[in-house]
């Protein structure tokens, strides 16, 4: 199953084109709207986010997990994952 993980409700429109181009996945959607915006929190709690919203999409059965965020998310994703090996480390 596809978990997407979103900042937010934005990239609803990736979702949609997602179903049109493959509408025999299953998906789980987690949109986290509670926590945005994203940009003007901590690298720590940003991180934290992540962890959190990927492991709900992980418990609700995600084997890959497609990450449709804005870029202050992203960079820092890819920073840990280059100093740490892994992002969930």
């Amino acid at each position: 199953m596809l978990g997407i993980f979103d900042s937010g409700i934005g990239r609803l429109t990736v979702v949609k084109e997602l179903l049109t181009r493959h509408p025999d996945v299953r998906f789980v959607y987690l949109g986290d709207t509670a926590r945005t915006p994203y940009g003007n929190k901590s690298p720590d709690t940003i991180r934290r986010y992540a962890i959190e919203d990927a492991r709900f999409l992980v418990e609700q059965g995600a084997t890959t997990i497609f990450v449709a965020l804005l870029y202050s998310l992203m960079s820092l994703l890819l920073l840990y994952k280059r100093q740490r090996g892994s992002v969930l480390a």
